[in-house]
Order: C-alpha cells, then sequence, then structure tokens
C-alpha cells in the first residue's frame, strides 16, 4: 500500500515540475517576443490593429493583458491540491 502511494506522489511531483516548466518557458517566451515587437517595431504588426493606432497604445494594452494570462497560470502550479480523489475506490 505504501509503495503505492509512493508511486502517486511521485507522480504528482513529476507532474507538478512539467507544469512549472511549461509556465515558465511560455512566459519567457512572451516576453521575448515581445522585445523583438518593440525593437522592431514592424509596420505590419500596426496594420493588424487597425487605423489610429501607435506604439504607446500597443505597448500599454500588451501591459494590460499579459498580466492576467500570467497568474492563472503560475496560481496553477502553485496549488496541486483536489478535494476529489482521482482514483476510483478511495
Amino acid at each position: 500500500m505504501n509503495d503505492m502511494f509512493e508511486k502517486r506522489v511521485k507522480a504528482a511531483a513529476v507532474a507538478g515540475w512539467w507544469t512549472l516548466l511549461i509556465a515558465v518557458g511560455f512566459i519567457t517566451l512572451q516576453w521575448i517576443i515581445y522585445l523583438v515587437v518593440m525593437s522592431t517595431r514592424p509596420a505590419r504588426f500596426l496594420w493588424m490593429w487597425g487605423p489610429e493606432v501607435d506604439w504607446a497604445f500597443v505597448r500599454i494594452v500588451w501591459f494590460c493583458v499579459i498580466p492576467p494570462v500570467r497568474v492563472p497560470l503560475l496560481s496553477t502550479t502553485h496549488d496541486i491540491s483536489c478535494p476529489i480523489s482521482p482514483f476510483p475506490g478511495q
């Protein structure tokens, strides 16, 4: 019985680390994309957003949209408790 519990705990720990690794990779990729876009400032990027859009507006929107995406990502890697057992019969 303890051996089965140990395997489940180890599997949960591995899944948690993979989730954290993927979340950090996703956030790093967003940061790199932001740096590339803001340093090159391609005209087609503003064209996709529509008329009367400038780089100050893009920067504000980017900073207002990305944090709400990051917070749930990081909070899911922090709390892995579940009130319902995923294993039948327990």
